[in-house]
């Protein structure tokens, strides 16, 4: 993009891309707020974590515990499946 010219997907002319740069960033916040409150919706307890970092840690916490529970559940199959 040359300085004098670019538009938004607004239609704006910006004169030096700054104001498009703010806005970029401005959506790229956005985007993350809503991932972050899809995330604090969907797992067990986020809702009650305001803190990102600590959301992050448990969300982490979490996935592991799935996987180890995925793990269980495995060897449980692989129990029955036996003769």
């Amino acid at each position: 993009m040359g300085s004098g010219s670019g538009s938004g997907k607004s239609g704006t002319c910006y004169c030096n891309g700054k104001k498009m740069v703010e806005d970029e960033n401005q959506k790229a916040k956005r985007i993350v707020e809503m991932k972050v409150e899809n995330l604090r919706r969907n797992v067990p307890g986020g809702e009650m974590l305001l803190d990102h970092d600590q959301l992050l840690v448990h969300t982490a916490d979490y996935i592991l515990f799935l996987k180890n529970q995925l793990h269980v559940l495995e060897t449980i199959l692989k129990l029955h499946r036996q003769p």
